[in-house]
């Protein structure tokens, strides 16, 4: 299933920030932001996502999502993972795998993504 919705920026901040939240007619009530800050080893950027939402069907919505593979948080661990890759082998032609990428692109496990 595809969920598709309006949003409006409301918060842009060059290379720092970009936060949005969707309009009253969404199917699905979220707001989010990305946080983008240099790597402390001044090597990368550090990506931090955080999104909240209200699922269609409530609590139990997003049980059956997440059983099926459809879960918000998942999807943007993984989309954080391929882009760091994707990054990675733009500016060195090669990419490593696993905990490196999760640490590049800023995951913290069980924290803020």
């Amino acid at each position: 299933m595809t969920v598709e919705w309006d949003a409006e920026i409301i918060n842009d901040l060059p290379n720092e920030l970009i936060a949005w939240r969707s309009l009253a007619a969404a199917a699905v009530d979220h707001a989010g932001s990305v946080r983008f800050e240099p790597a402390p080893d001044g090597e990368g950027t550090i990506v931090h996502v955080s999104l909240q939402y209200d699922p269609p069907g409530g609590a139990a919505g997003h049980a059956v999502a997440a059983l099926f593979g459809e879960d918000p948080g998942r999807q943007i661990e993984e989309d954080l993972l391929a882009l760091g890759r994707a990054m990675e082998v733009s500016r060195r032609g090669a990419s490593s795998a696993g905990e490196a990428d999760a640490r590049r692109v800023g995951l913290q496990p069980g924290g803020e993504r």
